[in-house]
C-alpha cells in the first residue's frame, strides 16, 4: 500500500473522501471551498495519499483510499500540523489511517528547514471522540483548546506528539 504526493488527477477523489460529514463539511461548508483549497494543497505537494488496486486486482485502476494534508512548517512555521486526515468509510479498520500517520510523523523528522523538529501537531474537534481516541492511542496528547476557532460552537482541541524516528 503505498503512501505517494497526490496529484491533480487525484484531486476529486481526495475531495470525496474529505468532504464527509464531521469532517470537510464541518470546516468546508460548500464542496467547492475545499476542492479549491485543495487544489492548491496538491500544488504545494502537502497532500498525500494511500493508493490501492480497486478490487485488489493487478489491472484495476489504482484507487485512493486514505487521504492526508499537512504541513511540513505548517505551526509557527516549524512545526509540521495536519490538517486533514481521512481513510473511505469502507477502508476503515485496515490499518490505512495508521500508515498515513506513520508517514506524517516520521516525514515530518526528515524534511524541512528545522531538521530537527521532533514534535507534531494537530486539531481535532471535541466532539469526534473516535479520532481523539486514535490520536492519544499514537501517543498525541493536548496541550491547548480553541473555542470557536473555525465554526460557532465547536471546541477544537490541540495535540501534540513528541515524534522519535521509527527503527528500521
Amino acid at each position: 500500500m503505498p503512501i505517494v504526493k497526490a496529484q491533480k488527477t487525484d484531486l476529486e477523489q481526495c475531495v470525496d473522501i474529505l468532504f464527509v460529514p464531521g469532517l470537510g463539511e464541518l470546516y468546508y461548508p460548500q464542496r467547492e471551498l475545499l476542492y479549491t483549497e485543495l487544489e492548491k494543497r496538491i500544488s504545494a505537494g502537502e497532500v498525500f495519499i494511500e493508493k490501492i488496486a480497486a478490487g485488489g486486482g493487478i489491472t484495476s485502476e489504482p484507487d485512493i483510499q486514505g487521504v492526508i494534508w499537512y504541513q511540513r512548517e505548517g505551526l509557527f512555521c516549524s512545526f509540521p500540523y495536519l490538517h486533514m486526515i481521512a481513510v473511505r468509510d469502507e477502508c476503515r479498520r485496515q490499518g490505512i489511517g495508521s500508515a498515513l500517520m506513520d508517514f506524517y510523523e516520521q516525514d515530518s523528522l526528515r524534511v524541512g528547514k528545522n531538521k530537527i523538529r521532533t514534535r507534531a501537531f494537530l486539531l481535532v474537534s471535541e466532539q469526534n471522540l473516535p479520532a481523539q481516541r486514535f490520536y492519544q492511542g499514537r501517543g498525541y496528547v493536548e496541550v491547548g483548546r480553541f473555542e470557536k476557532l473555525f465554526r460557532r460552537g465547536v471546541t477544537e482541541i490541540l495535540l501534540m506528539k513528541k515524534v522519535k524516528a521509527s527503527a528500521q
